[in-house]
């Protein structure tokens, strides 16, 4: 699909208005100034109207729009926060280094940085897609006999995104439900907020070795609940049960008996009758996790009472 067609004046006059705002609140040379307008005018076009800029430790995207009567103007959003931490914490990077990186970001959405162990990592953002990430530099030893756990890969993925806002029991509920969608929908996993959704796509890099991708976008589920009858006093409690991987049974208008719920890989709400087979992968009260080495286990056939982990060889069995 072809890239729309900007005007480069216009986006630079947006792009230097901006960056002169941003310097008020903090110092920034005229040659950093002409960096940031630079950048973000490459990004809008290189990424359909969509850049990012941090501000401090602060990230923003910036979203070209226009008026009703078609004046451009820039629709900021904030990014979740969260990332900075996970950069100090999980990956070990001085904090003393984070103006070094966020400036690296800031200018071409890459960053190269040394963290306290001496491992070279490289980070990077996409505010087209609202992803971000840190990859290390230097290839890992594999070892067959490495186990993963998934739920916490899913928790760290988690975590960094909204880790400020979760309790203890809240975050290990979430992870074990992207987890959980992770083994049924082919490594595609999702949670709601209230205007956005978080997407959770597990990719096997070969070797043993995997990535876990988190993007944000701009989506309210609540008009289509709403479309299906939901009033808006139980909402808040079906987003809480479709984030925990639940189908939540209903009765329509025509008082149709119906059960929803969310397929992340195909990125759509399904639903379907009661008392029809449902045409996807069904929702079992089988193990989804060895109990021996918390692995995901493979989907159960219908009639399947025991399979062995793949990771460490225990016997599991629907009793």
């Amino acid at each position: 699909m072809p890239r729309k067609r900007f005007n480069s004046r216009i986006l630079r006059q947006l792009a230097e208005e901006l960056v002169e705002k941003t310097a008020e609140q903090q110092f920034l040379s005229q040659e950093q100034r002409d960096e940031l307008t630079t950048s973000l005018v490459r990004q809008w076009i290189t990424y359909d109207g969509n850049a990012t800029l941090f501000v401090a430790e602060h990230q923003f995207y910036l979203v070209l729009s226009k008026t009703p009567l078609g004046k451009p103007f820039i629709n900021p959003e904030p990014a979740l926060a969260g990332w900075m931490r996970q950069l100090t914490q999980d990956w070990r990077i001085a904090a003393d280094d984070l103006p070094a990186v966020i400036d690296q970001l800031n200018r071409g959405q890459s960053a190269e940085v040394i963290n306290s162990d001496g491992t070279p990592l490289r980070l990077w953002v996409n505010p087209k897609e609202r992803g971000r990430g840190v990859e290390p530099l230097v290839e890992e030893k594999f070892s067959p006999d490495i186990k993963r756990n998934y739920r916490k890969m899913a928790a760290d993925s988690i975590e960094p995104l909204l880790g400020e806002a979760l309790d203890q029991d809240e975050l290990d509920a979430l992870a074990c439900s992207v987890a959980s969608q992770w083994q049924r929908y082919d490594g595609s996993a999702a949670l709601f907020l209230e205007d956005d959704q978080l997407v959770f796509t597990l990719k096997e890099l070969g070797e043993g070795k995997c990535r876990v991708d988190a993007q944000q976008f701009k989506v309210s589920i609540e008009p289509v609940l709403r479309s299906h009858g939901f009033s808006p006093e139980v909402i808040p409690e079906v987003i809480v049960r479709i984030n925990l991987g639940q189908e939540i049974e209903f009765q329509d208008s025509q008082g149709v008996h119906l059960h929803l719920w969310h397929d992340p890989k195909a990125r759509r709400f399904c639903i379907q009758p009661l008392d029809r087979p449902a045409q996807r992968p069904r929702a079992v009260a089988s193990p989804v996790f060895c109990p021996q080495c918390t692995a995901v286990l493979k989907p159960w056939a219908e009639d399947e009472r025991q399979q062995n982990c793949p990771m460490c060889g225990c016997n599991v069995s629907i009793y």
